[in-house]
């Protein structure tokens, strides 16, 4: 996910940028896609949407402050290599931290798309665990369920 500049350093990763950057409050899918069509969609919010609301707007406000001072302030250039990185990954981390806060909204706002989402993503993960159990299936010859050495 990270990327190299020309010092070797990890850059920010694409979807952190993408995600500190998003101001505009629209709520979204899980996968990105507006949702909603403004005024027409007024629900009330209970309270612990509304306190994740706020935390996301507050931490999109300090994301945006450190990808600012790693992109334009002159002093980052001087800091050790290290702390470089490191605000780099905290800036990365804190766009990962910003998805997961836009998913339980949604979820919280949308509890029918999350369960139809949630039963898809189950199906896929039962068809994942069958594909793997077939291959292994095929490698070893034999049905294989666990550690070779364990009693089935």
């Amino acid at each position: 996910m990270t990327q190299s500049d020309s010092d070797g350093l990890p850059t920010m990763g694409e979807q952190a940028e993408s995600e500190l950057s998003m101001t505009d409050n629209t709520p979204t899918a899980p996968d990105g896609r507006p949702v909603g069509n403004g005024a027409d969609d007024a629900v009330v919010i209970n309270p612990h949407v509304l306190r994740m609301k706020i935390e996301q707007r507050e931490l999109d406000q300090k994301g945006q402050a450190l990808v600012a001072f790693i992109r334009e302030n002159p002093i980052f250039t001087t800091l050790p290599p290290r702390d470089q990185a490191l605000m780099k990954y905290q800036a990365e981390m804190m766009g990962q931290y910003f998805a997961v806060l836009n998913e339980r909204i949604f979820r919280a706002q949308n509890p029918d798309q999350a369960k139809e989402y949630d039963d898809k993503e189950a199906a896929r993960l039962v068809m994942s665990k069958q594909e793997s159990q077939a291959r292994a299936d095929r490698e070893f010859g034999q049905p294989h369920h666990g550690h070779p050495d364990a009693n089935d």
